[in-house]
């Protein structure tokens, strides 16, 4: 009685996955994962704090205390960045699995 209850049968049937068990991703794209990069913790590194509202990426550039550096430091990265997928220098390694799960109400 004190567990915790969803009502499934509320919400759309969600989608089966394609396979069941493990897959490895051997050498990902980088280039499709460039744009998840959380840039928060680059710029914390460099102690480039910016002040509310501007604290966020890509906000931080808006700052008027660090946004011009923020800016320089982010664009240097951007160039070696380019540079490392471009030439091959890191490879993007990754799995993820699904399996069958099953509950029972107690």
């Amino acid at each position: 009685k004190k567990g915790f209850c969803i009502d499934w049968l509320s919400y759309p049937a969600p989608v089966a996955p394609k396979f069941i068990g493990t897959h490895v991703f051997e050498d990902y794209d980088l280039e499709r994962l460039r744009s998840y990069i959380d840039w928060k913790p680059f710029f914390d590194v460099w102690q480039l704090r910016g002040k509310y509202p501007n604290r966020g990426f890509p906000k931080i550039f808006n700052d008027k205390a660090v946004g011009q550096e923020a800016k320089k430091v982010y664009d240097d990265a951007q160039s070696l960045l380019t540079v490392l997928i471009t030439q091959r220098k890191l490879q993007a390694r990754g799995i993820i699995g699904f399996w069958h799960t099953q509950s029972e109400q107690g």
